[in-house]
């Protein structure tokens, strides 16, 4: 069963999160869909085929990507990365058409979007006109090409305007009131006004008039609210009316009529993020005209998403998450509190869920975790365990043991856990060889049979089997016939055909021994070859050297070389016999033995004496000798 897995969604994690799926991909384990996706970066395309096989054709990337979600410009992303990775050309992928016309509309394009304009603009205009005559005909359509109906599109910059001072700057300055920090603060961080904005407030502090000429989206309305407001705090016994704003346009007084309520009025948190599940209680301040604090009751209370009730407890749903806005309005007058509810883990998947595996088997598990809306989320870190007969490492590497049939794998994220389950299979680990022993006599014949035994001591089928026997034949359906000459113990041995005599990491460790032993070896026979070279062109040296050196110092050097030589030379055959035997443990196969003897039996008799010359009613003992098939003496009985 495929996964289905929102790429959208899955983009917005970080690598380690799409690592996995890749691997998932790479088995067909998992179902993209591509609703939403305009285009991806080259990186995250490589990251999505880091495990997927580098020789796969359309065909096969068509059975992990939903094509009936994918837009025209990815698909074409996605065809030219295709080809790049065959070095070929691949048939187009094909692409819903009621999907085929998306475009990069979740970006606003503004000369696209003033072309669209003038275009329906355009059309508008011509349907009013009916030329007949082509010359004015003619005339007017090349007019209305150069634009003449509409101006080009204006395009300038924003200017960075110079900053001025904080609030907290202008209260400590004697500037603004105290309280102008409640009123100016967002998030509980003060605003920094621009210098012109700190110019009009001082000009008002001073009581002079003033006019304010800057660009659009500088602050032109904070440069007499601020004023306003602080005026308020300052003078709040003076009643009435305090202030009068003209406007050229209704609607520009909507707008300011918004912009003050901003500062008019308050609620508490503005600003809070919550879990599924939890609750939260919010409050609304009323500000009269003095900027003081007042009662308010019968506020309509209002959540995008989740429950609040009339006492403003608002509640989150078990499945809520995103961005959520709670309104409390009275009247005319509204204000606006925003909740987010993050992604919160509810579950992991493991997959695969249950495997069966033989015994020192390597298998990767993958775990994908899924929050309160079942949609896969970013897992930081995933704790692994195995139950007793097995093994896991911390990135999921599992390998399975001799002792246990069942194992169980865990994968915990905080108090999230998920179990996944190996059933570990029966492999041949023993011989018996029926009989395990047995004494027959030359030329005789026994049938030998071997019986398999998995790590669980139940029997099982051997499967192949090599025979082979000393002191006399055998044929490889177990038939064994004594040699004539046969005599003593010997062996009849059944090896198997597949199964090594050790277990992996025994055969592992054997090999590397073996083969750091065989380099040893090599090394110490390279350096007594040298030394010999050396103790050679010694000895060739002292002929023309000085009568001083005495014979006995030669003797003693020649006797320390001597004994370094020999000791270089036994630790290299010592390391030469580690290595074979090393090496041979390390390959081979499971294998039984069986003993035989063979009893001696009587081949030859012989007289003593063997001639003798007795007179007439004269008497001779005569002694009889047996003999073996090796010829020593044998008792015999019963002699006729």
């Amino acid at each position: 069963m495929k996964i289905t897995i929102k790429l959208q969604e899955l983009l917005q994690q970080p690598e380690n999160a799409i690592l996995p799926i890749s691997n998932l991909l790479s088995q067909k384990l998992a179902f993209l869909d591509c609703t939403g996706v305009i285009a991806i970066t080259p990186e995250q395309l490589t990251l999505l085929f880091t495990s997927i096989p580098q020789n796969w054709d359309i065909q096969e990337i068509a059975e992990i990507f939903d094509f009936s979600t994918i837009t025209q410009s990815f698909n074409h992303q996605l065809q030219e990365w295709i080809d790049q990775r065959l070095g070929g050309i691949n048939p187009q992928i094909p692409v819903n058409s009621s999907l085929s016309s998306l475009t990069n509309s979740q970006f606003l394009d503004i000369f696209n979007f003033r072309n669209e304009v003038i275009g329906d603009y355009r059309r508008y205009i011509e349907s009013f006109l009916k030329i007949r005559d082509e010359k004015v005909k003619a005339f007017v359509d090349n007019e209305l090409e150069k634009g003449q109906l509409w101006t080009d599109p204006l395009v300038q910059l924003n200017p960075k305007y110079r900053p001025g001072a904080s609030v907290t700057t202008l209260v400590q300055q004697r500037i603004l009131h105290p309280d102008c920090t409640r009123y100016f603060s967002q998030d509980g961080k003060p605003f920094t006004f621009h210098y012109h904005q700190k110019q009009a407030f001082e000009t008002a502090q001073r009581q002079e008039p003033y006019v304010v000429t800057t660009g659009t989206g500088s602050g032109k309305s904070l440069t007499y609210v601020v004023p306003i407001i602080d005026d308020l705090l300052h003078h709040p016994e003076i009643k009435g009316v305090r202030a009068i704003l003209v406007y050229p346009m209704n609607a520009l007084i909507n707008s300011q009529e918004e912009e003050l309520r901003k500062f008019l009025k308050q609620i508490s948190p503005q600003q809070v993020v919550m879990n599924p599940g939890e609750w939260q209680h919010f409050e609304v301040i009323g500000l009269d005209q003095r900027g003081d604090a007042i009662a308010i009751s019968g506020l309509n209370w209002e959540a995008t998403g989740g429950t609040i009730d009339r006492d403003a407890y608002y509640f989150t749903d078990s499945s809520q998450k995103g961005q959520f806005t709670i309104t409390a309005t009275i009247g005319r007058f509204s204000v606006s509190a925003h909740v987010s509810v993050p992604p919160v883990l509810r579950r992991l998947e493991i997959i695969p869920p249950q495997i069966q595996l033989e015994p020192e088997e390597n298998k990767t598990f993958t775990v994908i975790g899924f929050d309160q809306q079942d949609s896969q989320i970013a897992l930081e870190k995933v704790d692994w365990k195995s139950s007793k007969g097995g093994s896991i490492s911390r990135h999921g590497l599992f390998q399975g043991g001799y002792s246990q049939r069942e194992v169980t794998v865990t994968a915990s994220v905080g108090n999230i856990r998920k179990l996944a389950y190996v059933t570990l299979l029966p492999i041949l680990r023993r011989l018996h060889i029926s009989p395990p022993a047995v004494h027959l006599k030359p030329n005789e014949n026994q049938t030998f049979t071997v019986i398999g035994f998995d790590q669980f001591g139940d029997e099982i089928d051997p499967g192949g089997i090599f025979w082979e026997a000393s002191g006399g034949d055998i044929d490889q359906n177990g038939n064994f016939i004594v040699d004539f000459n046969a005599k003593g113990q010997f062996l009849v041995t059944a090896t198997s055909r597949l199964t090594p005599k050790l277990t992996k990491n025994s055969r592992t460790l054997l090999f590397n021994v073996g083969i750091s032993s065989k380099i040893l070896s090599y090394f110490l026979r390279f350096l007594a070859q040298v030394q010999d070279d050396f103790i050679t062109d010694s000895n060739t040296d002292e002929v023309s050297s000085t009568v001083a050196e005495t014979e006995i110092d030669n003797f003693e050097l020649e006797l320390q070389a001597w004994i370094t030589k020999t000791l270089i030379k036994l630790a290299s055959r010592l390391l030469g016999f580690i290595s074979s035997l090393c090496l041979n443990q390390a390959t081979a196969n499971l294998s039984a033995s069986a003993e035989i003897t063979v009893v001696p039996v009587l081949r030859q008799l012989e007289i003593y004496p063997a001639k003798a010359q007795i007179r007439p009613y004269e008497s001779i003992n005569f002694i009889v000798k047996g003999l073996d098939q090796h010829y020593y003496e044998i008792d015999v009985n019963h002699v006729n």
